[in-house]
């Protein structure tokens, strides 16, 4: 009888120490948790603080790229202007058309 009982300590003795072993774990496992939480944490407050830059940004990018476009617009079209103001005489060497006087003299 006195066999048996010792055997029957001996398991919930072997099964103590397996669950304290197992809370240990458990333990350090949610103590890593918590750091991750706070790191997500850290990590979304600075999300959070950088979104109203970057929609700034973004605005700012739109307003300058739209700006560019205008002013591509603008110097094809004072280009082209340019173009049409200077008549080219296709077929006509350069230089034979003389001096040019000017009015009044």
């Amino acid at each position: 009888m006195q066999d048996t009982l010792n055997r029957i300590l001996g398991a919930i003795e072997d099964t103590k120490l397996t669950l304290i072993q197992e809370i240990r774990k458990v333990s350090a496992e949610l103590s890593h948790l918590r750091m991750d939480h706070h790191r997500v944490k850290d990590t979304e407050t600075a999300l959070e603080e950088l979104q109203p830059a970057h929609q700034a940004l973004r605005s700012q990018v739109t307003q300058l790229t739209e700006r560019i476009l205008k002013l591509d617009y603008r110097t094809k079209d004072a280009e082209g202007r340019s173009q049409r103001n200077n008549v080219r005489l296709v077929g006509m060497p350069e230089g034979v058309e003389g001096p040019i006087s000017s009015p009044g003299s």
